[in-house]
């Protein structure tokens, strides 16, 4: 003898093509509709995001200012304020990166996006303190 909750089940999967309280998709969309336009989403965004993050991160640092990768300058004497900032991992607290706020814009420095780190952070502590690294 079948037990009457399965049998009740399958009836209604028979009749009604959703057993009670699963949840619907709604209005006939499938959820491969779903996944398929959240995923395009994630493709077509993200893209986007590195290329806005890319236009603020310079290629260059030099005794005239810092040059941007679209050829843009901010020469020194712009320099409004450098903002250092920090992360906290497992407890520890490290300098991750600086920005650089000039009149016209601003410059993004990432420390693990640049080989040379070793070179730019005494040249950002120097020019913090209000010092020409360069002198």
């Amino acid at each position: 003898m079948a037990d009457k909750s399965y049998t009740f089940r399958v009836d209604w999967i028979a009749k009604k093509g959703e057993p009670p309280g699963e949840l619907s998709t709604g209005a006939g969309l499938k959820p491969e509709f779903w996944a398929a336009l959240i995923a395009s989403i994630v493709c077509f965004i993200a893209p986007l995001l590195v290329l806005q993050l890319k236009k603020s991160v310079p290629l260059r640092l030099d005794a005239n200012g810092v040059t941007m990768r679209n050829g843009r300058t901010f020469p020194w004497n712009e320099l409004q304020h450098i903002q250092f900032v920090s992360v906290r991992r497992r407890g520890e607290t490290r300098e991750s990166s600086a920005r650089l706020s000039f009149r016209t814009g601003r410059a993004d420095i990432i420390y693990g996006r640049i080989k040379n780190d070793y070179e730019v952070k005494p040249i950002l502590q120097a020019l913090a303190q209000g010092r020409n690294p360069w002198a």
